[in-house]
């Protein structure tokens, strides 16, 4: 059986799904570097030595914003695995996205090791969310899955 790098189960829409089954018959993992530029479709907008960050293809509902940083480096699906170089890398675009959209509040999220705790993807990767910042004006929020209550 090939390796599964996708949780179809975790998707957030039908063609994400079917995407993702796709992309588990291929055995492939799809933010490893050669597979993202073939399946991702939205622009890099910017890049390091060991991370790239782009908007989110398909974002959480509700956002104003929702960006996706991908490890470039060799494949794993833990912080700990990482060098102290690739961990400063991914907080230099951190830095660099919130200082260029003016990014004044949002959410940093980072899943990691097995899957089962919301991740669709088994490839470090992180996010940043943004939502817009008054109850007031729509009180529903966004629902970022961290994993399973107990």
């Amino acid at each position: 059986m090939k390796e599964q790098y996708v949780d179809p189960i975790e998707t957030r829409t039908p063609e994400q799904k079917a995407q993702y089954e796709e992309i588990n018959r291929s055995g492939k993992c799809p933010f490893c570097l050669e597979q993202f530029s073939k399946i991702h479709k939205s622009e890099i907008l910017r890049e390091n030595n060991s991370w790239l960050v782009t908007k989110n293809d398909t974002p959480y509902k509700g956002t104003i914003y929702h960006f996706l940083f991908v490890y470039k480096g060799k494949h794993t699906s833990n912080f700990s695995d990482l060098p102290n170089e690739d961990r400063l890398d991914l907080f230099e675009l951190y830095d660099w996205i919130n200082q260029t959209y003016k990014i004044k509040s949002g959410a940093f999220v980072m899943r990691y090791g097995e899957s089962g705790n919301g991740s669709s993807v088994r490839h470090l990767h992180a996010h940043i969310v943004v939502g817009q910042n008054d109850k007031l004006k729509n009180p529903e929020p966004i629902k970022v899955k961290v994993g399973y209550q107990k």
